[in-house]
């Protein structure tokens, strides 16, 4: 479940790795040759500047990507914890961090709720993709921890949040677990 290929990068940080740099590596991922992928992506992290944040964030994010297709999940987290310490380098305060959801969201898939509410944190307030997808992490965080009034919470910013109508019926979708639950 490469989440990269679901459109969930960076776009700037994406064209700051040039695509012959990674080429080799989405063959692999395409082909399901997620540990041929990683050795490709370790590669060019080697060889990026320590400065480099941009390329770095993009790089360790699609490294924990390809880490949770291999079902290393704690391996997956670090990368994804590095990829959001990088990120936090280049983005001003308030901006959308792709890496804050999908460290999150990561915490949910090993079953850490506490953890993905820690990385939230706040949700600025506002419309926007990350923005909508913070407040799913955190109505599913909140709902397994048992808190399901801040849930609903939660769920109703994240639809207020989402900025077209395909993301409003993915948001629900997203919350069914909740919605079929109030049942």
């Amino acid at each position: 479940q490469v989440l990269y290929c679901l459109g969930l990068t960076n776009k700037s940080a994406e064209k700051s790795v040039p695509r012959r740099d990674t080429s080799e590596a989405w063959a692999h991922i395409h082909a399901g040759r997620f540990a041929e992928a990683e050795g490709v992506i370790r590669s060019l992290i080697g060889g990026v500047d320590a400065n480099d944040h941009r390329r770095l964030f993009f790089l360790f994010g699609l490294l924990g990507s390809i880490l949770n297709s291999l079902g290393r999940h704690n391996d997956a987290t670090s990368a994804l914890r590095e990829a959001l310490n990088q990120e936090l380098l280049v983005s001003s305060p308030g901006s959308n961090v792709i890496h804050q959801y999908m460290l999150a969201n990561q915490y949910l898939i090993v079953g850490d709720p506490e953890q993905a509410l820690a990385v939230i944190q706040v949700v600025p307030p506002g419309v926007g993709h990350v923005r909508c997808l913070l407040h799913i992490a955190a109505a599913k965080a909140l709902w397994a921890l048992g808190r399901q009034n801040e849930a609903r919470r939660a769920a109703a910013e994240a639809l207020a949040a989402a900025p077209t109508d395909e993301q409003r019926s993915d948001v629900l979708s997203e919350l069914s677990e909740m919605r079929e639950s109030q049942r």
